[in-house]
């Protein structure tokens, strides 16, 4: 009855609360599945959000929109918000837990260090986000993110890239592609591993580890750099996270070169009409291009139907 009285003094102060509160109840008395909730919420979130923070609400927007991505393996809301519930990382340094694993968010990590970093789903349109690879300015300031993250380890950094991603939109697994931040990075800085099925790592080409090895045997590592606690794993056989080079395409695919435009510069990404933007994978004979589209996968598509963007 108190809480009553309360929130009915607060709703005569503020008209804006009846439609804030009747939403929340309604939410309560809703069984369905975090996913459907979350997107209720979001919906309704979306105009304070644009109001409240016009210059960067789409990277603001693009985590929450990763958080329903999550929230599609959970069936019940407990579940949900129980793994959500992550320990505070200052908490965890205060306690001096050394034996312990600490899950963290970027923005967490801000001022902390630790031994070993593993920094997980470092896909395209995931990080960056879909809202920052068409906004340079978020683009930036996730790649600002991305670098915070990079510097909390002290020995060892491992950065991973899986093989596939969930499509929220159509259901299934759909080919992901390696963060644009980590394309750049040049092949000498980083040793690359790939997970196998079994669970043991293995370097592009041939020669296996166990977990926590040293440079994988038979040449195939990349050279040990001033990071050399750097290394970059992709699931169950992706192809390499650097752009192929024009021999590397000759020596694989006779009919694949890499897509160039004026000057030689390379074109990267395209917009198609139907399936929005994507990047471009190689160029085939015919005037046909190979492109990855975020949701749809790879496509071979006509040169001419599709906008490049330098």
């Amino acid at each position: 009855e108190g809480d009553a009285r309360l929130l009915d003094a607060q709703r005569a102060k503020n008209p804006g609360l009846h439609a804030l509160f009747a939403f929340l109840e309604d939410l309560r008395a809703d069984p369905g599945a975090p996913a459907a909730l979350l997107e209720r919420a979001v919906a309704f979130y979306t105009p304070a959000l644009t109001r409240m923070h016009p210059e960067d609400y789409p990277r603001r927007l693009a985590g929450l929109e990763q958080l329903g991505q999550i929230a599609q393996s959970y069936a019940h809301m407990e579940a949900f918000l129980a793994d959500l519930a992550l320990e505070n990382p200052e908490d965890e340094r205060k306690a001096v837990r050394e034996d312990a694993v600490v899950l963290s968010t970027v923005h967490s990590s801000k001022g902390l260090e630790w031994s070993a970093v593993i920094l997980i789903d470092l896909v395209d349109d995931r990080f960056p986000s879909r809202h920052a690879l068409a906004r340079p300015e978020d683009l930036e300031e996730e790649r600002r993110l991305l670098y915070v993250a990079c510097t909390r380890a002290k020995d060892s950094l491992t950065l991973c890239v899986p093989g596939t991603v969930f499509n929220r939109a159509g259901g299934g697994s759909q080919p992901a592609m390696p963060s644009l931040f980590l394309r750049e990075l040049p092949r000498e800085l980083y040793t690359e591993l790939r997970e196998t099925f079994s669970g043991g790592l293995t370097a592009p080409g041939g020669g296996s580890q166990g977990l926590g090895g040293d440079a994988a045997p038979g040449g195939y590592a990349r050279r040990q750099s001033p990071l050399s606690g750097l290394s970059i794993g992709t699931a169950f056989g992706r192809a390499p996270l650097a752009p192929p080079t024009d021999a590397d395409v000759s020596d694989a695919d006779p009919s694949a070169s890499p897509f160039r435009g004026n000057g030689g510069a390379d074109l990267s990404y395209c917009r198609h009409k139907i399936f929005g933007r994507g990047k471009i994978v190689a160029r085939l004979d015919g005037g046909k291009c190979r492109v990855n589209f975020p949701g749809f996968g790879l496509k071979v598509i006509l040169s001419e139907y599709l906008e490049l963007e330098p």
